[in-house]
């Protein structure tokens, strides 16, 4: 909403010319609401419900990865050494992560204590 306001105080709605977006920008802004907003939105609502907060979490290491995967499959997009490196990144930090939260997550249940992954 900032940036519409922002746009439209810098006189930005003068320079759009509809007759140049062509029918893929249009889809590729019909497919962002649909999965990127609705759908994605609507599983993540759905993950807080029933799974561990910080599981839920590493969806900010694992989108950008998905997101690089779709690129390079359907936009043929390239991948490039740091792409790779960053991807390898992506991975490391959500191993570390979410293995760390199912060891802590059984030991509390077991010595009863509900409050163990407090601190």
């Amino acid at each position: 909403m900032v940036l519409l306001v922002l746009a439209t105080a810098m006189g930005e709605w003068g320079e759009v010319r509809m007759e140049q977006i062509d029918t893929r920008g249009y889809m590729a802004v019909a497919y962002l609401i649909v999965f990127g907003s609705l759908i994605a939105f609507s599983a993540y609502q759905w993950l807080l419900r029933n799974v561990e907060p910080t599981l839920v979490g590493t969806y900010a290491f694992v989108n950008p990865a998905v997101a690089i995967l779709l690129g390079w499959s359907l936009g043929g997009e390239q991948i490039n050494a740091n792409i790779i490196l960053a991807g390898m990144i992506i991975v490391a930090g959500v191993v570390l992560i979410v293995p760390l939260r199912l060891r802590i997550r059984p030991f509390a249940a077991l010595k009863g204590d509900v409050h163990a992954d407090c601190d």
